[in-house]
C-alpha cells in the first residue's frame, strides 16, 4: 500500500509540473490603450526583398488604413530583380507615399538592417511601424490598434503575425507557441525576441542608440534584435487584438527551414535568454516525464493486475491531455489563431525534435553563411 501512495503522489507531482510549466499556463496580459486624441502620427516602413507580387496584392491595404493622427508609408527596396520598381511607379506622387532603394554596393552589413535604417531615417513621424512586404494587415485599423498601445512609458510595441488559415497547421501552431511564450516574457519585463514581423518603436530611441549597432554583421534577425535592444523592462507593450495583427505569406519548405536555422544563429546574440530557455526546457521535460511515467505505470499495473493503480495512471494521463487542450484553446482564442485541438499534443511532442534538427543543421553549417562580413 505504501508504494501505491508513493507512485500516485509522484504522478500527481509530475502532472502539476507539466501543467504549471506549460507555455499557455500563464495568460499574456493585455496592454494599456491610449485615447485616439493622444496618439501620434506614424511612419510605416515596409521592407521589400524581391516582393513585387506581394506589393501588388498588399500595398493598397497599407495605404487604406484609418488613422486620424496621420501616417505615411515608406517602402524600402533591398533587392529588385522581379520588377518591384514597376509595381511602385503608379503609387509615386501619392501624398504620404515614399520609396527608397538600398544601394547595390552595400557591403559588410546586412541589407535588411540597412533597409530598416534607411527607412527610419526617412521617417517624418515620431513613431515607426515596421513590417515586411510579404505581410498584410488583417484590418484597416492595424496602425491605430498598434499605436494605441504606445503609451508615454512605452518605447516598443510588439505585435503578432502568423500564416494564413489554410497554411500547414503545424507551422501555425509553432508560430503561436513561440510568440505566445515570447510575448509573455515581454509583458513580464523580460523582452527577449519575437518571431512576428510586426513592430512599432520610437524613431528618436532608434537614432539616439545607434540603430542596429552591435549586431550589424548578422544577416537576419532584425525584428528580434530590435526588440531585444530597445524593449527594456516595462518599456515594452504587446498587442494581441486581431485588428492589430498581420498575416504573412505562406513559406516554402526551404524558407521555413532557413528561418528556423537562422534563428539558431540570431539567438546567440540576444540578451536575457536564460530564463526563457529554462522555461522551454522545463515545459518539454515536464510534458515527457508526466506522459511517459503515466504510460509506464499503466502498463506495469496492467501486467501486475493492479487495477486501482492503472486507473489512477490513466486518470492522470487524461487530466494532462484535457488541461493541455484547454490551455491551448484559451491561447488560440486570445491570439485569434485556430488549430485543430486534437493536433495540439502531437505538435508539442514533435516541436522539441524539430528544434533539435534545426540546431544540428546550424551546428553543421558554415557560420559565414549567417554573417555579412566574410573573410
Amino acid at each position: 500500500m505504501e508504494y501505491l501512495v508513493t507512485v500516485i503522489v509522484a504522478l500527481l507531482v509530475l502532472l502539476a509540473i507539466a501543467i504549471c510549466c506549460d507555455t499557455f499556463f500563464k495568460k499574456v496580459p493585455p496592454g494599456k490603450s491610449l485615447s485616439t486624441t493622444s496618439m501620434s502620427p506614424v511612419s510605416v516602413v515596409i521592407i521589400s526583398d524581391n516582393n513585387a507580387s506581394e506589393l501588388r496584392r498588399y500595398l493598397d491595404v497599407f495605404l487604406q488604413q484609418e488613422y486620424e493622427p496621420g501616417y505615411e508609408v515608406i517602402v524600402v527596396v533591398c533587392k529588385d530583380e522581379d520588377g518591384t520598381s514597376d509595381v511602385l511607379k503608379p503609387y509615386l506622387g501619392r501624398p504620404g507615399f515614399y520609396t527608397t532603394f538600398v544601394p547595390d554596393t552595400s557591403r559588410y552589413m546586412s541589407k535588411h538592417k540597412l533597409a530598416v535604417t534607411l527607412g527610419v531615417k526617412a521617417a517624418k513621424h515620431p513613431l515607426v511601424l515596421m513590417t515586411d512586404a510579404d505581410c498584410c494587415p488583417l484590418s484597416n485599423r492595424w496602425i491605430a490598434t498598434m499605436a494605441q498601445q504606445c503609451t508615454d512609458d512605452v518605447d516598443v510595441v510588439c505585435g503578432y503575425s502568423n500564416y494564413p488559415a489554410d497554411e500547414c497547421h503545424y507551422k501555425r501552431f509553432y508560430r503561436l507557441h513561440k510568440d505566445y511564450a515570447l510575448m509573455r516574457e515581454a509583458s513580464a519585463g523580460r523582452a527577449y525576441s519575437t518571431f512576428s514581423r510586426n513592430l512599432l518603436f520610437r524613431k528618436d530611441e532608434f537614432m539616439q542608440r545607434d540603430g542596429f549597432l552591435g549586431n550589424l554583421e548578422h544577416l537576419r534577425g532584425e525584428y528580434a534584435f530590435m526588440l531585444n535592444k530597445y524593449a527594456l523592462g516595462d518599456s515594452v507593450a504587446v498587442c494581441l487584438a486581431e485588428e492589430g495583427q498581420l498575416v504573412e505569406q505562406s513559406p516554402s519548405h526551404k524558407m521555413w527551414r532557413n528561418k528556423n536555422v537562422f534563428y539558431e544563429h540570431t539567438r546567440k546574440g540576444l540578451a536575457r535568454g536564460r530564463w526563457y530557455k529554462c522555461q522551454m526546457i522545463l515545459e518539454t521535460s515536464g510534458l515527457y516525464a508526466c506522459l511517459l511515467s503515466s504510460l509506464a505505470v499503466a502498463a506495469f499495473s496492467a501486467y501486475r493486475s493492479d487495477w486501482l493503480l492503472m486507473a489512477v495512471s490513466l486518470v492522470v494521463l487524461m487530466v494532462l491531455v484535457l488541461l493541455k487542450l484547454l490551455l491551448a484553446k484559451r491561447a488560440m482564442k486570445l491570439f485569434s489563431t485556430h488549430v485543430p485541438l486534437m493536433a495540439v499534443l502531437p505538435f508539442e511532442l514533435f516541436m522539441v525534435w524539430s528544434k533539435l534538427a534545426y540546431a544540428i543543421r546550424y551546428r553543421l553549417a558554415d557560420k559565414y553563411d549567417f554573417v555579412s562580413h566574410k573573410q
